[in-house]
């Protein structure tokens, strides 16, 4: 699901608080997170046509206090980096060859 598309069905004027706010709501959706899984597999098939593709491997803080961690890899198509996988842990994992090995 594309972002703009999710804000764009509101009726709303689009403010900066109401689309962090529709954000928020959508990336604390369980049962998106539940699936997410099979759609990084599913997009993984649908990008990934190269034998030798070129994976990035990111850890991010996720927060601003810095108690949460973002491992993403992505995959490099047509100058973008595309998300094939991601996975929250806590900042005392940060970085952990073990949660990374584990993914």
């Amino acid at each position: 699901m594309h972002i703009d598309f999710y804000l764009s069905q509101s009726g709303f004027k689009k403010t900066e608080k109401h689309d962090i706010k529709r954000i928020d709501r959508l990336l604390s959706n369980h049962a998106l997170l539940r699936v997410s899984t099979s759609v990084y597999v599913s997009l993984r098939r649908f990008v990934v046509t190269d034998k030798h593709p070129v994976i990035l491997v990111d850890w991010s803080h996720a927060d601003t206090q810095t108690k949460h961690c973002i491992l993403r890899a992505s995959i490099v198509s047509e100058g973008r980096a595309l998300t094939l996988y991601q996975k929250s842990t806590f900042s005392f994992q940060y970085p952990c060859p073990k949660v990374q090995n584990a993914t």
